[in-house]
Parts: C-alpha cells; structure tokens; sequence
C-alpha cells in the first residue's frame, strides 16, 4: 500500500489499527525481511551505497552539476523508500506558547545578566530564604451543623 502512494497514516485506517501499530509492524517486517534475505540483502544494499559513492564522486570530479546531483539523489531516495531500504523515522512538531510562563524567567535572566558566579550564588541564597512553603490550612467541621442535632460531638483527638 506505502508503494502505491498512500500515506501511513492512510494504510492504518484501512487496517483498522493505530499508526503506531502500522509502524511497529512495519520494522518488524523490515527486520524480518533483512534476516532472511541475509547475504542477498547486503549486497543489494552495497549496491545502493555504490550509486550514491558515483554521484558523490562525479560531483566532486565536476563531472555533474549540483542541480543534476540532486535529482539524481531525489530519484536514488525514492528508489530507496519504495524498497524499504531507509530506516523509517519519526518526527514531532509541537508548537508551545509559553510566553507567559516564560515572563518570570525572562525577567530573572534580565536582571541577573551581568552577574558573575558567584553573584548569583549569593542570589540563590537569599531566594532559599524568601521560598518558605505555605502553612497548611486545618479544614476541621463547622462550629456548628444542624446535622448534629444540637450537640457537636468531639472528633478523634480533639478535646470540647
């Protein structure tokens, strides 16, 4: 299905499974197919390796120019992906606007700019000082609670 141009994501769908599984599955296959095709798949491999070492060799020869290199390559590359040849990989691009989490930072290395090491270490101090956690708060039960029909009864430890 990848050979006849659908995306991952596309052969997942008409799997009925998640795209994590399709790619799973796919190395296993790959690492499969590399094992049992042994000897034969290293040399086709060898083989690929010696097209891209010519081109490299006939640019850096002059023999081609930079724009025919890089068709060349783009067909060498395609080539390789319909063969499963290239590792597959994966990326992730998240966008993050952290500005606002990032203004008392950004205030904090402004201030400190031209601190030296030692500074900042006497700064650091000083902060540990002020950074004294909240006291926590007891939540206990009401003075009184028409629940208690008119008589507060003593909880565990606490004495009326």
């Amino acid at each position: 299905m990848l050979n006849l141009g659908f995306t991952h994501h596309e052969v997942s769908s008409m799997l009925g499974v998640s795209p994590s599984t399709t790619w799973r599955d796919l190395e296993a296959l790959t690492v499969r197919f590399k094992a049992e095709a042994g000897p034969a798949y290293a040399e086709f491999v060898k083989a690929q390796v010696a097209v891209f070492e010519l081109m490299e060799k006939s640019l850096a020869e002059g023999k081609i120019d930079h724009q025919t290199a890089n068709s060349w390559r783009g067909i060498r590359d395609s080539i390789s992906d319909l063969l499963g040849l290239n590792a597959p990989s994966r990326s992730v691009s998240v966008t993050v606007d952290a500005e606002e989490a990032l203004v008392g930072y950004k205030r904090f290395r402004y201030e400190t700019r031209f601190m030296s090491q030692e500074q900042l270490e006497q700064v650091y101090a000083f902060t540990k000082t002020l950074n004294v956690p909240p006291t926590p708060v007891r939540i206990g039960p009401p003075e009184t609670s028409p629940l208690w029909g008119g008589e507060k009864k003593p909880l565990e430890g606490e004495v009326l």
